[in-house]
């Protein structure tokens, strides 16, 4: 429970940030985007699956042992990779359209590193069932990160301009350094967890016992590919998108960054799911049996898909304050992008979905044809990608979602009828997706007719309750079944 609270928590608080940096230049935003996208990628690469492969492995090992290999191993594949992107961090600045900034680089590695050395001891935690100590790091420095951005992006720009510190502050320069301070604070952060786990490391010695580690990469190697996989069909496109466009640099840093910005409001919609999977599978997991089990799984799947259109009609009817959060008040430029909110927030269902779906092949044992569907997902992604972008810009990465996680869906939905048959209720499914977007549509059809920001809230409003209803009374039994609401319906 305190896992996933604090990794909400974390989510929640990080949100705070959108808001203070959004106030840079578009330009810098993409920047940024394409910057995190690497840290995301490269991230997958130094941890090596080792988290993973730890609470596998201890189980029927010294868990001691098991920890000192796994840590060693990050060790050892972390430092020569940091090593060759800083000697080529010339090439690396020009690749993440970050040129003759070089030094942006070496910070970003530095986070990879620290945060790659301290994932084993988080897993060490949860293995020890510690979770007050897991989630207080986590919460502690995300608070730190989000202070450190607010004093660099709010506080020193207000320091600067009064006149205070003239000999300090005449060394700020917030428009040209603005990567430099986020990526700073990111260290701070990541640097305070990591001293924080330091007691944890006590008794660690660096040790790579050739029998143990070749059964450990043996394990670990297909997850790192599906890792990788599924890195590329959630973030690469941000990495891609300033390679592939046409343009000055100015240009397609911006075009980025207006995808970037609204990729964050289609993202709200992970606080939804992360919710629903913390509230409700626990309830309908505790009373399922081996007998009703795929029933069990049906069902949460319905309301899984209920709360996912909530949240996506709560980003989408709602436009007028969320582009107050991504400042499109400030850079109007970015509102050229809500265009394809709608279909990533269509993209985040299907992989909502899709996570919901595996888990046949989880419990069947057949986790290889789940990195197949992964890989060909990521496949689909960059093909489509490199094909479109050039043509279409950002709104190829938003259709380039939607196909990756549409084949996936579908994919893993068919196979899985085969091997672990689930009745699931589609029509069900595609009548609430249909009545969601229908909403949304006749919504858009409208708004441009009212002129009050308030009053186009309040339709939001009066909208969003047509959709409730709607599904209380669509469901009326299942819900009916569900504590606390469940009393009102019967």
């Amino acid at each position: 429970m305190w896992y996933g609270v604090s990794t909400i928590v974390g989510r929640f608080i990080n949100l705070f940030t959108t808001p203070i940096i959004g106030i840079l230049a578009t330009a810098i935003q993409g920047q940024q985007g394409s910057l995190y996208a690497a840290i995301a990628f490269l991230n997958i690469v130094f941890t090596f699956g080792m988290e993973t492969t730890f609470f596998r492995f201890a189980r029927d090992e010294n868990p001691d042992k098991v920890f000192n290999i796994a840590t060693s191993t990050i060790i050892a594949i972390g430092l020569p990779l940091a090593t060759l992107l800083i000697l080529f961090k010339d090439g690396v600045s020009t690749l993440l359209s970050v040129p003759n900034n070089p030094h942006l680089v070496i910070l970003a590695t530095t986070i990879i590193l620290i945060d790659a050395i301290a994932s084993m001891s988080f897993a060490r935690l949860r293995l020890n069932s510690r979770p007050r100590k897991f989630a207080f790091i986590k919460i502690v420095a995300v608070l730190l990160n989000v202070f450190f951005v607010f004093f660099f992006i709010k506080i020193c720009p207000w320091i600067k301009v009064n006149g205070y510190l003239p000999n300090i502050m005449q060394h700020f320069h917030l428009e040209e350094d603005a990567l430099t301070y986020i990526l700073f604070s990111n260290i701070v952060a990541s640097g305070v967890a990591l001293f924080f786990l330091i007691p944890d490391f006590r008794g660690f010695k660096f040790q790579l016992e050739k029998k143990l580690l070749s059964q450990m990469l043996f394990y670990t190697l297909p997850l790192v590919i599906v890792g990788l996989g599924g890195m590329i069909n959630d973030m690469f496109d941000k990495l891609m998108l300033p390679q592939l466009l046409d343009g000055t640099l100015e240009y397609r840093n911006t075009q980025t960054g207006i995808y970037v910005q609204n990729f964050k409001l289609a993202a709200l919609l992970i606080i939804f799911t992360q919710a629903f999977r913390m509230g409700a599978e626990p309830f309908f997991i505790k009373e399922s049996t081996e007998k009703n089990a795929p029933l069990t799984y049906a069902r949460i799947m319905n309301l899984f898909v209920i709360v996912c259109c909530v949240g996506m009609l709560t980003v989408l009817l709602f436009y007028d304050i969320w582009k107050l959060y991504i400042r499109a008040d400030l850079h109007p430029e970015r509102t050229e992008g809500f265009m394809i909110v709608p279909i990533l927030l269509f993209a985040k269902i299907l992989y909502g979905i899709y996570y919901n779906l595996s888990v046949w092949f989880k419990l069947e044992n057949k986790t290889h044809i789940g990195a197949i569907i992964t890989l060909v997902g990521a496949a689909i992604t960059l093909i489509f990608n490199i094909i479109f972008i050039p043509l279409w810009g950002y709104i190829a990465c938003a259709w380039a979602s939607l196909a990756c996680y549409g084949f996936m869906v579908i994919a893993s939905y068919l196979l899985g009828q085969k091997y672990y048959p689930v009745p699931y209720n589609v029509k069900k499914i595609l009548v609430y997706l249909l009545i969601s977007f229908t909403i949304y549509f006749v919504h858009q059809y409208f708004v441009p007719a009212i002129d009050s920001i308030f009053l186009r809230i309040i339709s939001g409003i009066a909208f969003m309750i047509v959709f409730i209803v709607f599904a209380l009374l669509y469901d009326r039994k299942e819900f009916a079944a569900l504590p606390l609401i469940g009393r009102y319906l019967k």
